[in-house]
């Protein structure tokens, strides 16, 4: 359980360090406020559709490769955010 809250812990930190970078670069691209909106309220969304399914996947999966693959997805949305600026 420890380690679970820890890998939330991080992420979450992850985002919050990120996101205040997001904001500008979205503005120096002529991005609306709507469309910065619902770039951050993605990831709420996301964890609140997915949560539901979690018990299957980890059935599925198995505990270790289930949080392996969810460490995967969120480095790769982390890059993705990092790579903002070149897209």
């Amino acid at each position: 359980m420890v380690v679970v809250l820890s890998i939330g812990f991080v992420t979450l930190a992850a985002y919050s360090i990120v996101a205040p970078f997001i904001v500008f670069e979205l503005k120096r691209k002529s991005v609306g406020e709507h469309y910065n909106g619902l770039i951050f309220v993605m990831y709420p969304i996301a964890t609140a559709v997915a949560s539901p399914q979690v018990p299957n996947i980890i059935t599925h999966f198995g505990m270790n490769k289930a949080v392996s693959i969810g460490m995967c997805t969120m480095g790769a949305t982390l890059i993705i955010f990092g790579l903002l600026a070149f897209i």
